[in-house]
């Protein structure tokens, strides 16, 4: 039985680990402006802004192609290997997708932070605070979905 995106799942599965990446990299990347550079020069704001921005806009598109791999992933290897052989992996990645699709409100809400307030100035430190609250979860999110994706891709890929 085909599968949309069969023959380019392989594809899709490398661009899905480098956007990954680049998520990583640039959330990372905002926590050290806020934590080294934002508070000795207010002016690196906007660099923060924009790692964060990155971040957010590389996790929806790395969602979305997680969400465009998934049934490649569904009939080839969670329905003929992992139900009856794995089934503590078959759980483990529906959780994973869970916590993915979770992360996506939170990720969302960092995006319309940024977007309609002014998170630089005094008055909106708690919407500063909050906007790398919900960073955070989606950076853990996105650590736990990394680690069990290198783990389903260890057992078995697509």
């Amino acid at each position: 039985m085909a599968v949309i995106f069969e023959d380019v799942s392989s594809t899709l599965l490398t661009i899905h680990l480098i956007m990954a990446i680049g998520l990583i990299f640039s959330v990372i990347a905002s926590y050290y402006i806020v934590l080294f550079q934002v508070k000795k020069d207010s002016t690196k704001f906007r660099t923060f802004k924009l790692a964060s921005l990155i971040g957010m806009l590389l996790y929806f598109g790395t969602w979305f192609l997680g969400i465009a791999i998934y049934p490649v992933f569904k009939v080839n290897v969670m329905v003929p290997d992992f139900d009856p052989n794995e089934p503590i992996l078959a759980g483990l990645f529906e959780i994973k997708e869970h916590v993915g699709g979770i992360a996506v409100i939170p990720a969302i809400a960092v995006v319309l932070l940024h977007v309609f307030f002014d998170l630089s100035e005094r008055e909106n430190l708690p919407k500063f605070k909050l906007a790398m609250q919900l960073q955070t979860f989606v950076t853990f999110a996105v650590l736990f979905k990394m680690i069990m994706g290198f783990v389903f891709t260890a057992v078995h890929s697509i």
